[in-house]
């Protein structure tokens, strides 16, 4: 087999399939072994903050941060992954927005409006 271009090759996910002997169903990704102990600090973290109190055991520490872990490595928002999505919207609500064609823009001191407003029938002239 030639193999003209290597990346097909970089994209192919590294998987878990067994821990010491137990064999696992599926394989896991490392990217979603890491996206589950996030969400585990992340329902954490904001059951504390909303003092909500504990959830039930396999709420808390299954059922959403494997909910989180799948969505973080098959969800894409904008065709991108969701956390370089979070990044683009976080740097853009920082952005000052005042740019013409990449150069700062000065703010006048003051606004002044000119207009002229004709009645029906009127005609410039």
């Amino acid at each position: 087999m030639i193999v003209h271009n290597y990346d097909s090759l970089w994209k192919i996910k590294k998987k878990l399939y067994s821990i010491e002997k137990i064999k696992l169903p599926i394989g896991i990704e490392y990217a979603q072994i890491l996206y589950y102990f996030t969400g585990v600090i992340l329902v954490s973290l904001i059951s504390r903050i909303l003092c909500v109190g504990t959830f039930n055991f396999g709420i808390q520490y299954v059922l959403l941060p494997m909910a989180f872990a799948w969505a973080m490595t098959h969800v894409k928002l904008d065709g991108k992954n969701p956390y370089r999505f979070i990044i683009t919207c976080v740097l853009f609500f920082l952005h000052s927005h005042k740019l013409n064609r990449y150069q700062a823009v000065k703010k006048p001191e003051e606004y002044s409006y000119n207009c002229k407003i004709w009645k029906v029938g009127d005609r410039a002239g």
